[in-house]
């Protein structure tokens, strides 16, 4: 009999104990759900940063692209906006050369295909003032106006390891697939730009 109540005794105290911890665990699991969600910043999945553009064909352009973007899916896709200026030493067919700035908004999207490689399509609608141009590419004298342009560009990128807590670098390719030569006023329908990002 007393084997019996012993056993019994033995069996509550861990069915107790047992109920004891699980609540000690479920507890411990709400407060690190909580402290992620107290924690989760309406700024998480955004990056903010700017390109260096550079480039040269008939001419020369140098310009500057800052941009926020707003991850998807993360680590995945990518979507955001920004603003380009670029800076153009542009040469005509007869030789003659202007200079003169591209500046507007773009909006973007890149996902990325293998490891830190990345495909991304953009979109820009840029204003410059230059001379119309005649069929073979040289300036019309007296024309000189305000003109849009918008390219569509596709590209390819690598983005660095973080090499500082939310800081990479990003290197990119681009080709303007609605580039016309003397028309669109960028000397080249290639481009290329690198920049840093902060991630949130």
């Amino acid at each position: 009999m007393k084997y019996l109540l012993s056993i019994s005794l033995l069996i509550a105290f861990l069915a107790l104990s047992t109920d004891a911890e699980a609540q000690r665990r479920q507890h411990r699991r709400s407060s690190t759900k909580e402290k992620k969600e107290e924690t989760k910043s309406p700024l998480d999945n955004f990056t903010v940063g700017t390109y260096l553009n550079l480039g040269y064909s008939r001419g020369w352009n140098i310009g500057v692209s800052p941009q926020i973007g707003y991850e998807l899916i993360p680590n995945r896709l990518q979507v955001g906006t920004g603003l380009e200026y670029t800076y153009q030493n542009f040469i005509y067919a007869d030789r003659s050369e202007t200079e003169f700035s591209t500046i507007g908004p773009r909006v973007f999207a890149q996902g990325r295909i293998f490891q830190n490689y990345y495909a991304l399509v953009e979109y820009q609608r840029l204003t410059y003032r230059r001379e119309e141009v005649d069929r073979i590419g040289n300036p019309i004298p007296g024309t000189e106006q305000r003109q849009n342009d918008s390219p569509v560009f596709l590209g390819l990128g690598i983005a660095s390891p973080n090499f500082l807590d939310g800081f990479t670098l990003q290197t990119e390719f681009l080709y303007d697939v609605t580039y016309e030569e003397y028309v669109s006023p960028r000397s080249s329908p290639f481009n290329f730009r690198f920049g840093v990002f902060y991630s949130f």
